[in-house]
């Protein structure tokens, strides 16, 4: 039966659809069937973000919605290790197949997953819940999903606060991140990949407007053990000015001091801030 699995999961994942072979395997599944995905760690992975969530939010039986949930690396890890009763939306039928069967084959409890994408206008359909995992998604409106809504680059920010803000309605807490290239298309920038300072007046004035206070911002930071999230201080950083780059401003001088880190070299999906709001304005 596991080597059926192996099979199918493999054919699933390198299904050629524009996100295959993206997201990490579970570190349990990898275990237990020797199922692995290349990729290159040093361009992307999805266990430093999962680290820090779990150092800073607290999962255990709580009620999460996973939107754009992928192949379900955060869906699956939570629900087995913290008993989190996830729902995931997915709008690929493969990578929901691959949640299922892997949900089915180790016994995962509490999760349920539709195969099915979520626009702006279906938020309000949402179930309440505790917290929702809306990472890596809002830049692809326009392109993936809300086509209408966002004929153009410029209507991303609208769409991200009208978005951000019915999410307010329907949960506690939100883990937000974004990519700052419209639909993945470098050439349709929505801020400079090396302007970090741009990121953070960007996406702190969206999610704030939307009615969510930030609590935590961190970005990821390589060191000798490898790449981690860490925080740092987003107030003092806004507060600095219109500083060209998080690189220049004081507190990550400082933070690259203290730590001994830095994001020279960095790809592009490493560069983008990871946010953790609670619903009520600061």
């Amino acid at each position: 039966m596991m080597s059926t699995l192996h099979e199918d999961l493999r054919r699933l994942y390198y299904d050629a659809s524009k996100h295959s072979a993206y997201q990490s395997v579970p570190e349990f599944v990898e275990a237990e069937l020797g199922f692995t995905v290349p990729l290159d760690h040093n361009w992307r992975s999805d266990k430093p973000r999962y680290e820090y969530l779990v150092n800073h939010l607290d999962f255990r039986g709580r009620r999460v919605i996973d939107i754009g949930a992928n192949t379900g690396y955060f869906t699956l890890n939570l629900a087995r290790t913290y008993g989190a009763r996830v729902v995931a939306y997915e709008a690929n039928p493969n990578h929901c197949e691959i949640i299922e069967r892997i949900v089915e084959e180790f016994g995962v409890a509490g999760v349920r997953v539709y195969a099915r994408g979520i626009g702006v206008d279906d938020v309000r359909k949402l179930d309440s819940t505790d917290i929702v995992l809306f990472s890596n998604v809002a830049h692809h409106a326009g392109h993936d999903y809300d086509e209408i809504q966002v004929p153009e680059r410029r209507a991303v920010y609208a769409h991200l606060v009208a978005y951000a803000g019915r999410l307010a309605e329907r949960a506690e807490q939100l883990v937000f991140q974004m990519g700052y290239n419209w639909g993945g298309n470098k050439a349709e920038p929505i801020v400079a990949v090396p302007d970090n300072y741009g990121k953070l007046v960007y996406t702190v004035g969206g999610l704030e407007t939307a009615g969510w206070r930030i609590d935590r911002v961190a970005m990821a930071f390589r060191d000798a053990n490898g790449i981690a999230f860490v925080d740092v201080d987003w107030r003092a950083i806004l507060e600095a000015g219109s500083e060209p780059s998080i690189e220049r401003s004081t507190d990550a001088r400082a933070a690259l001091c203290r730590y001994g880190i830095s994001q020279d070299g960095m790809s592009e999906f490493y560069r983008r801030p990871l946010f953790l709001c609670t619903r009520g304005r600061s």
